[in-house]
């Protein structure tokens, strides 16, 4: 479903997105057998404003305190729009970190306000109209409760039709080598614990 955000809100899959501008987060058919669907972030055709258009999660303290000085491996499969616009053909792939105990993705991503927030990988990747798998080392912070894995781009010029970028396949696991990626079924996801 697409959704039009002119600040900051919600999006698939828990995924936070915020923007500058207007401009959309929405669920696209790849037509892909290992991953059939992604976001696609994109600045609405026409738009002239440059502001950030910003895609991230947080992972939540209970799920991530086991990472805290750990080196790690974020991988990500990137795809630029036909009329991509951001600076030098690139894209920002990022992971924040927190002390804090969940703070949540308004005061990660937008505000930085998190308890001891550091901004521990912003890596500069140039991405092309062919889908590619990005990796990408951190180390975690020792005493970490709260990451946050961030995909944005800032725009150029006037939005083209397909001013965007399609995320896919993102993981963040230990160690420094990317492994294949880790499919959970469906109805794993839906289980109740009662934690």
């Amino acid at each position: 479903f697409p959704v039009t955000i002119n600040s900051s809100g919600y999006s698939t899959d828990r995924w936070w997105f915020s923007s500058g501008q207007a401009a959309t987060s929405q669920r696209i058919s790849t037509g892909n057998l290992d991953f059939p669907y992604a976001t696609k972030i994109q600045r609405t055709s026409g738009q002239t404003g440059t502001g950030a258009v910003q895609l991230g999660q947080v992972i939540e303290t209970i799920n991530c305190q086991d990472l805290a000085g750990q080196v790690c491996t974020l991988s990500v499969y990137l795809t630029a729009g036909a009329n991509y616009s951001g600076a030098s053909s690139q894209v920002y792939v990022g992971v924040v970190t927190g002390s804090g105990v969940d703070q949540g993705a308004t005061s990660g991503f937008s505000l930085g306000t998190w308890t001891n927030w550091a901004n521990s990988l912003n890596a500069l990747q140039t991405i092309t109209t062919t889908r590619t798998r990005y990796t990408f080392n951190v180390t975690i912070p020792a005493g970490t409760q709260e990451i946050g894995v961030r995909i944005y781009f800032v725009p150029t010029g006037t939005a083209g039709a397909d001013d965007s970028v399609t995320i896919t396949g993102v993981q963040l696991e230990k160690g420094s080598t990317a492994t294949a990626f880790d499919y959970r079924p469906y109805v794993t996801e839906l289980i109740v614990t009662g934690k």
